[in-house]
């Protein structure tokens, strides 16, 4: 066998979290990284839908080249499409191409001292006792002093190493051309079509990115395309994937391993979205690994305890909301969205924090708290969700 080759940090995946971590740890070390993409490019496959809040957007100085729309309108559909919703957003939203995102952060990375490995897979990972990590690759053997997980919500090798796996759905893209649309985003909430999340179409580019979840994907995109009477069209391209909605994972990290982004489950479960965590998640991480290699750690374990102390109470209202949205039959959505018409529920939407979900959701549920009480099942639906999330058994 040949030698093995010496790293101090492997990371596998050079998506946007592993590209951002390695930056990060390089910034603050001269520690040697590695990055393995199972993939021969950068960015692929184009999962995202690419949504991001202007926060976000400076927040990982997204460059200009790699926004496709700003939008400031969304459209809120529940079952029956009458009792719309339209929500214009004071900041607005960004929509971008995450293939020109992946390529960015990668650069950068590299920029910063990283070694981007493409087309090599990680076969497997083993921890040994005598403090080190060992890696078999598809082209090699490495041994380094610390292994993060940022492949996404593949399973294999959170499985194989004892990490918990994502809970989430599967999801069907379609790029299309031809749409007599406006530029704005739509959402379409049922859960007898979509549970589990909602349907949605959005501007992307010169074309729109129409999405759906669960069984019959193909047939429930045609439906939805009817239903906005859209007769007309050419689809561009398909995108499937899984969408994490079931929460952050109870482990980040074992040893001298560690997962982060889709791999620890670290989504919005509201959406499914993940890059409004990606700055704040990549520093925590950065650092104890940085701080265990010169000594001041014994293991990763605060990553875990930091990452909960900044995001916890956020995570805990969006897996409140999943739930109680989850519940509903496609009755009570429509009840739902009446009541929030009648309470102006638009005003307050329109200043909302789509990153940071907590403070908003409150108030909604405040706000609609009267109309609740008078619908007991409804009601009850709701307290049952605030209770599952905030006092999990």
């Amino acid at each position: 066998m040949a030698e093995s080759k010496k790293v101090d940090v492997a990371i596998v995946g050079a998506g946007p979290y592993g590209t951002q971590l390695a930056e990060n740890i390089l910034r603050k070390s001269l520690y040697e990284v590695i990055i393995f993409e199972e993939h021969s490019k950068i960015g692929e496959p184009d999962h995202c839908s690419g949504i991001i809040s202007m926060q976000t957007f400076f927040k990982l100085r997204v460059p200009r080249s790699a926004v496709l729309n700003k939008v400031r309108t969304a459209v809120l559909f529940p079952p029956n499409l009458k009792d719309k919703i339209t929500v214009k957003s004071k900041s607005g939203t960004v929509i971008i191409s995450r293939p020109l995102l992946d390529l960015y952060l990668a650069e950068r990375a590299k920029e910063a001292g990283a070694r981007i490995s493409l087309g090599e897979r990680v076969l497997s990972i083993k921890a040994r006792s005598k403090g080190y990590v060992e890696i078999f690759t598809s082209k090699s053997r490495y041994i380094a002093k610390i292994a993060v997980l940022a492949c996404g919500a593949g399973a294999r090798l959170q499985y194989m190493l004892g990490f918990p796996t994502c809970k989430g759905i599967n999801a069907l893209q379609a790029d299309i051309a031809g749409l007599d649309l406006d530029e704005k985003i739509y959402m379409f909430f049922s859960n007898k079509l979509y549970r589990g999340l909602f349907a949605w179409i959005i501007p992307h580019g010169d074309c729109f990115r129409v999405g759906v979840v669960g069984n019959n994907p193909v047939q429930k995109i045609k439906l939805l395309l009817k239903h906005m009477n859209q007769q007309r069209y050419k689809i561009l391209k398909w995108h499937g994937g899984l969408i994490i909605t079931g929460g952050p994972s109870k482990i980040f990290a074992k040893g001298l391993l560690a997962v982060i982004g889709d791999a620890a489950c670290q989504t919005k479960p509201t959406t499914g979205g993940g890059l409004a965590f990606l700055a704040d998640t990549s520093q925590i991480l950065a650092e104890e690994i940085v701080r265990y290699l010169e000594g001041k750690r014994l293991s990763l374990k605060y990553y875990h305890k930091l990452w909960l102390q900044k995001f916890q109470s956020s995570f805990r209202a969006m897996r409140a909301a999943r739930h109680f949205l989850d519940s509903l039959t496609d009755d009570e959505i429509n009840e739902l969205f009446r009541a929030m018409k009648k309470e102006d529920a638009e005003s307050l939407l329109s200043t909302a924090d789509i990153d940071r979900q907590e403070r908003d959701l409150i108030q909604l549920a405040v706000k609609l708290g009267k109309h609740l009480l008078k619908k007991p099942k409804i009601a009850s639906k709701a307290f049952y969700a605030a209770a599952k999330a905030f006092f999990p058994a």
